[in-house]
């Protein structure tokens, strides 16, 4: 690829991902006011995941350095050798953990907003990034929610929007990714 084609793949990538972290913003900040997530808005990240997916794909750029907000930690997970298996990977991985959430609880312990918005957060991300993501916004979410309990302003049945701790590790690995990574090999040297 000559050089200003890859100039004009990484523009397009830049706006690509504003969007998709200014629908990700729009997104915590209505389901913590309604708990709702927006259709719409999922289909848009969605949508914005699969075009990503395929400036990445067409620019040949797709490897475990330049394909993971994670730098070469991904090639510690595996499926980052073709972008389409790794993003679908993703994709069932959200559905499979999130859908079996939703499915036990019957709703209780998870709204079905919140699996659809993992599940297109893996066009987004890919492997292994949402899965890390995923792991930020339980953490996160629970210790959110134990603050909450400890200061009298939740009881144990209250609901809790889990849409903004999604978003907040989603934001965080694209933000942090690798940084957050070296933080967490440090512990064991």
């Amino acid at each position: 690829m000559t050089g200003s084609f890859q100039v004009f793949v990484g523009g397009i990538l830049y706006v690509l991902f504003g969007l998709a972290i200014l629908t990700l913003i729009f997104i915590a900040a209505v389901d913590s006011r309604i708990f709702i997530i927006p259709d719409e808005s999922n289909a848009l990240i969605a949508i914005i995941g699969v075009v990503a997916s395929v400036f990445v794909y067409i620019s040949g750029s797709f490897d475990v350095f330049s394909g993971s907000f994670v730098g070469h930690y991904a090639s510690l997970f595996g499926f980052h050798s073709f972008i389409v298996w790794n993003r679908l990977f993703a994709v069932f991985i959200a559905f499979i953990s999130f859908g079996f959430i939703f499915f036990t609880t019957r709703g209780r312990g998870m709204g079905f907003g919140d699996v659809k918005l993992s599940v297109v957060l893996g066009f987004l991300l890919g492997w292994p990034d949402l899965v890390l993501a995923l792991m930020i916004a339980f953490i996160t979410g629970s210790l959110w929610s134990i603050l909450m309990m400890v200061c009298r302003k939740k009881k144990f049945s209250s609901r809790v929007p889990f849409g903004p701790f999604i978003v907040l590790g989603a934001l965080l690995i694209m933000f942090f990714g690798v940084e957050i990574m070296n933080g967490y090999f440090a512990l064991f040297p």
